[in-house]
This record gives structure tokens, sequence and C-alpha cells, in this order.
């Protein structure tokens, strides 16, 4: 299904895709590798494996993905896990034969500054320029600017996550007569 998927997208002219890493029937670090080079080899495309253990009930370690970055189509992970200790390792161990996103906007300042390029973000939906100029800031070193960003969005970052998302950020829409 993501094969199909990943094709009907390469189509549309998309620049690349986010593929999670499969859930329900929990592969090991073998299977998962399989996974992401089945469709690697069907459709040359960039990749990006979407980790989101709280979702998929699959917490792959660092091996798992560092066998997954010799797959040259996978160019990056969006690490949802909110645990710095973990990204800090990939980080290391990995290296740059990944690029780095945050999946976890409360933690998206210090995986930044841990050396991640990036945030695919939930609280962007509601305050796109807040993100913006945050992850701006810590590209351009401005560490105490951006710190100082962290904390102005915080509150809304954990309130966005009191409930299963999207329920949140669908009512935080909402309440600003976006949908």
């Amino acid at each position: 299904h993501s094969i199909e998927l990943v094709k009907e997208a390469k189509k549309l002219n998309v620049q690349g895709t986010l593929i999670v890493t499969p859930y329900y029937v929990k592969p090991n670090a073998e299977g998962l590798f399989e996974h992401y080079r089945a469709i690697a080899a069907t459709v040359s495309f960039p990749i990006m494996a979407y980790h989101v253990p709280s979702r998929t009930g699959l917490n792959l370690g660092f091996e798992a993905f560092a066998e997954l970055s010799k797959i040259s189509e996978v160019v990056g992970i969006k690490d949802a896990t909110g645990n710095l200790v973990f990204a800090s390792e990939l980080m290391e161990r990995v290296g740059d034969r990944f690029c780095y996103f945050s999946g976890d906007d409360a933690t998206t300042f210090p995986f930044l500054c841990l050396g991640g390029q990036g945030v695919i973000s939930v609280i962007s939906n509601v305050l796109p320029g807040a993100m913006v100029s945050l992850t701006r800031s810590c590209r351009e070193g401005q560490l105490a600017v951006a710190r100082e960003q962290h904390y102005n969005i915080l509150p809304l970052a954990l309130w966005l996550f009191t409930q299963s998302n999207p329920i949140p950020v669908k009512a935080a829409l909402w309440l600003m007569g976006e949908i």
C-alpha cells in the first residue's frame, strides 16, 4: 500500500515522502529495513522515516536507523519520541547520513541545538510564524532569542497534546475561524 501511495505522490510531482514505521505488525529491525528497502527499490524517491512509537507501538534502536541510513533514498528521520537522549545518540551514531527533523514541538528547541535540521510541527498549524522564527533563530545561532521563543510557545505546544492529536489543533483552528 505504501508503494502505491508513493507512486501516486511521485506522479503529482511531490518532492519526497514521510513513511511511518509499520504499526500493528511491529517488525523487528530487519523487517523494518526490508519495508523501507522495498519502497525505495520500487520507487526511487526521497523518503523520510517517521519514528512515532507512541502511535505505532514500535520503538526502534540506533542500529535499525543506522541500517536504514544505508538506503540512499532514506534521507532522514522525523523523530517524534521527544526523547532527547535518543535523538542525541542517534545523531552521534548515524551522523550526517540523515537529516534529522523533530516531530515533537515541545522539544524542538533542544532538538535543533543538538544538531537537528528542522521540525515537522503541529503548532505550525496554529502559529506558523512563531515556529519559523524559532527555527530561523536557531539556524542563525541566536540561541538566547530562540530560547525565549521556545518558552513563549511551550504552553501551547503542551496544550495541543492534552488530548490525542489532532483533536486540540483542530479545536484551536476552529476557534481561530480557520476551519
